[in-house]
């Protein structure tokens, strides 16, 4: 179980349930995987810290000894470790940018000791207000103005400066308030700074109490799902455009299907291993969804068959002639529903009047499970009452998407 989170972590949950699993619960070891924009962040930050910590104490490297400690840094890097993600950028181009984003600050603030430094690099843990949760903060720069006020500094080399308004921003600089003024009580007066590097552009905000305890809420919610999630392991993949560069692409199961026809010749699979099947079935599948109305029944069928390999398998996504299929399959927790047991519901009902939970219980508890239980807003002896009407439950859902231009999709519960 995770017991630590930062903002990378449930960024991660946020993108992909999977990559999160992969990264802080399996921890599988696996070729690691270097962008040229993830390193150039690395290399400009570590430099970066170096010229204010040196700047505090009054020392000021020449700009050529700055880049020449940069230039250093890259010769460290191998090569064939790098994965580019653009064809019109090479690893060269990366290394000029990030000259060009250490010259434009050094220009603009070197002697780097216009404020006191009170840390670069600061790694702050903190427990989440009201909650047993700890978080991890890594901070690239605290300073303290003359009047008092304390800028937490964060470092950017991306292409496209953030707004304040926008969640990165809010999750990210909301996380390192929260740190700061853990850690420091007395600091009351505290503003958010990112510095664009490649923009050379500076956004600044603030964040009222208000602001902090919706973010606090939110937070809580999603460590909440994170636990509930370990609890069903219910980490389900969810493709985008940067699965080609993730390091976990050979283990996981919405990918692996695709990979294994790639390493052989389909035509040529024999002794039907999972891929194989995989691949029949899934082709199948995808034809008679194209006839759905007039061959229904075969089509189920073959749902079944393939919700059984997926489960024995742990594919996710399955490779067939003419498109895939994509399966899901969640263990979740639900509340028993009239339907199922009426003496149960009845008394599941009568519980919830009594721990004076009625607005909360509606038709079949979904708002009950979610936010009494799940998110254990009752006291320990309540909830214990609730559960015995908990139930877990397996969902699966099958859906096509036919190679078409219009991406058409299939699917049924």
């Amino acid at each position: 179980m995770v017991s630590r989170f930062s903002h990378s972590a449930l960024s991660s949950f946020r993108s992909c349930p999977r990559k999160f699993k992969f990264q802080y619960i399996e921890k599988p070891t696996v070729p690691k995987r270097v962008t040229p924009d993830t390193y150039l962040g690395q290399v400009v930050h570590r430099v970066l810290s170096n010229l204010y910590n040196l700047g505090a104490d009054g020392i000021v490297l020449p700009l050529e000894e700055v880049i020449a400690q940069y230039d250093k840094d890259w010769d460290k890097l191998n090569p064939l470790a790098i994965t580019t993600i653009s064809e019109h950028y090479t690893v060269d181009d990366y290394v000029r940018l990030g000259r060009e984003m250490l010259t434009k600050h050094y220009e603009r603030y070197q002697p780097f000791n216009q404020n006191t430094l009170l840390g670069t690099e600061l790694r702050l843990t903190f427990q989440l207000p009201e909650t047993p949760f700890k978080l991890l903060a890594i901070i690239d720069r605290l300073t303290k103005l003359e009047d008092g006020t304390v800028q937490i500094c964060d470092y950017k080399t991306g292409k496209r400066p953030s707004l304040p308004s926008a969640p990165a921003f809010r999750y990210q600089m909301g996380i390192y308030q929260l740190a700061v003024q853990s850690s420091w009580p007395d600091y009351q007066s505290i503003e958010l700074v990112q510095h664009f590097l490649r923009q050379d552009e500076i956004i600044r905000h603030r964040m009222s109490p208000d602001d902090l305890d919706l973010l606090g809420e939110d937070l809580r919610t999603q460590i909440y799902e994170i636990y509930q999630a370990e609890k069903l392991d219910d980490f389900p993949p969810r493709e985008t455009g940067l699965c080609n560069y993730c390091e976990y692409i050979e283990l996981c199961p919405a990918k692996r299907h695709r990979l294994l026809l790639e390493s052989q010749d389909v035509d040529e699979i024999s002794d039907l291993p999972p891929e194989k099947r995989a691949w029949d079935l899934s082709s199948q599948y995808i034809e008679v969804s194209q006839k759905y109305g007039e061959l229904k029944a075969l089509r189920e069928s073959l749902k079944v068959d393939i919700v059984e390999l997926a489960r024995e398998s742990r594919f996710t996504s399955m490779e067939g002639q003419g498109g895939k299929v994509n399966i899901s399959l969640a263990r979740k927790e639900k509340l028993v529903t009239k339907s199922e047991d009426q003496k149960a519901f009845a008394d599941l009902s009568f519980l919830a009047r009594e721990l004076g939970l009625d607005d909360y219980f509606v038709l079949d508890g979904r708002a009950l499970m979610k936010e009494i239980i799940q998110k254990q807003r009752l006291n320990e002896e309540g909830l214990e009452k609730l559960r015995k009407f908990v139930a877990r439950k397996e969902e699966s859902r099958v859906t096509v998407k036919l190679d078409k231009n219009d991406d058409t999709a299939h699917g049924d519960e």
